[in-house]
Formats: structure tokens, C-alpha cells, sequence
């Protein structure tokens, strides 16, 4: 633990001794309650610090999900709150979504919100496995709880309005969804250049406006866009910006 190794995926780990400890004294045992009083501050930090990074920025840094799922696992394994049940389903679910596991995926967000049924983590992770199992129905219903739970979080907005632009093709619906996310946090360029590409597709009549997010996003701080992304968005600039 003075290590920073708390579950790692490569070789020992305090996790992998606690496990071993579980094992042969008991959940009883002095040994395993010592382990389980040094752990768990450290344990609930990073779970906060690796959540919130996901939350913010949704990036999770150093930790994987597949060590943020041992991490949660230790943790309701001491506490065995709703809170850390929910933790260890949604960072399974993440390991699992990650490796296009949607349908498991889904399962574990589903277990998550069981233990926490407002928890906007799950809820948009919901909608993003239904999303990728082509439920787009289902998707819609999660990405609307998740946004309407959350009034200040942007990333169910976004996924509500690619949604309605890319899939339902209910262009209105799109536009104010992208106005909303990027009304939240008009820093990310993603936002701005997905905005840009309905506005783009709409046709000249709206060509102007599309100029205006073109320049937002390839000067967005926040969620740059990729070399791809820049590169149209340039090109973009230079035809429609008179």
C-alpha cells in the first residue's frame, strides 16, 4: 500500500496478500481486520479520486478498470454498504464495456443501479452499453434519466444529442441537446465539432453557424479533437467561412 500498489493487474499486490489473508485466517482474524483498518481510507480515496476524474474529464488515469474493480471489490467486501456494492458492479461494468462486452456490460450497470438507482455514473453507462447493443430506445430512457438527475453534467447531454442527430435523426431535438452540453462546458471540442457536423449537414442555410463551432472545437481546450477530426475541421473552416 505505501507503494501505491493496491490492486494491480502484474504481479503482487496488497489486494492479492489480502486475498490470501482472507483465505487462510478468516474474515475474522486479527490479521485480515488490521489490513482492512489501514485499507480502507487509501481505498476509499482512490475509488473518490478515479471517480470523479471520470466524472470531469472521463478519463481515469493511472487506474484501470480492472484494478478500480479489485479496489471496489475490497472496499464492500469491509464496508458492505450500498455505495460500494454499487462501485464494484459499475467498475465490472466499465472492465466489461471497455472490452466490448455490452451485453455483461449492461448486466453489471443494471446490478449498480439496483444498490444505487440515481447514481448518474450507471445511469449514462446504461445508455452507453444500450447504445452499443443498438437498444436505442433504451439508450434515449438512460441518457434523459441521467441528465435529468444531473442538471450540470454535460456527458449525457452530448450522448442525448448524437443520439437524436446520428440515429433518430430528430435534428431539433439534437441541436438543443448540444446547446445544453455545450451550455455546461463550452471548453470541450468534441462537443463543438459534433455540434458542427449537424449544423454542416443541415446545408448552406446554416453553414455560418457551423463556422462558429468549427473554430469553437479546434480550439477547445478541453476534449481536443483528435488528428482526423482537426484536419476536417480545418478544411471545413476554409469552405464555409467567408
Amino acid at each position: 500500500m505505501t507503494s501505491g500498489n493496491l490492486a494491480s493487474t502484474n504481479g503482487r499486490s496488497a489486494y492479492a496478500i489480502y486475498l490470501e489473508a482472507l483465505q487462510n485466517k478468516g474474515a475474522a482474524s486479527s490479521t485480515v481486520q488490521y489490513m482492512n483498518q489501514k485499507a480502507l481510507p487509501i481505498l476509499d480515496q482512490r475509488s473518490r479520486d478515479t471517480l470523479q476524474s471520470w466524472y470531469t474529464r472521463g478519463e481515469v488515469g493511472n487506474t484501470s478498470w480492472d484494478e478500480l474493480t479489485r479496489i471496489e471489490d475490497w472496499r464492500f467486501r469491509i464496508t458492505n454498504s450500498n455505495e460500494a456494492h454499487a462501485a464494484h458492479q459499475y467498475a465490472a461494468g466499465m472492465s466489461a464495456f471497455t472490452q466490448k462486452h455490452f451485453a455483461e456490460a449492461r448486466q453489471l450497470f443494471s446490478a449498480a443501479l439496483g444498490y444505487q438507482p440515481d447514481w448518474v455514473l450507471a445511469l449514462n453507462a446504461m445508455g452507453r452499453a444500450c447504445y452499443n447493443l443498438h437498444d436505442f430506445a433504451c439508450a434515449e430512457q438512460y441518457y434523459r434519466r441521467a441528465a435529468n438527475t444531473d442538471a450540470r453534467w454535460y456527458y449525457p447531454r452530448i450522448n442525448l444529442a448524437n443520439l437524436y442527430a446520428n440515429n433518430f435523426h430528430n435534428f431539433p431535438a439534437a441541436e438543443a441537446a448540444y446547446r445544453e452540453a455545450i451550455g455546461l462546458d463550452g471548453t470541450r471540442g468534441t462537443f463543438h465539432y459534433d455540434y458542427a457536423g449537424l449544423l454542416y449537414a443541415l446545408g448552406k442555410p446554416r453553414w455560418s453557424d457551423a463556422c462558429v463551432e468549427y473554430r469553437a472545437a479546434i480550439s477547445g481546450v478541453n476534449s481536443p479533437l483528435q488528428p482526423a477530426q482537426i484536419n476536417v475541421a480545418r478544411q471545413r473552416v476554409q469552405k464555409v467561412c467567408q
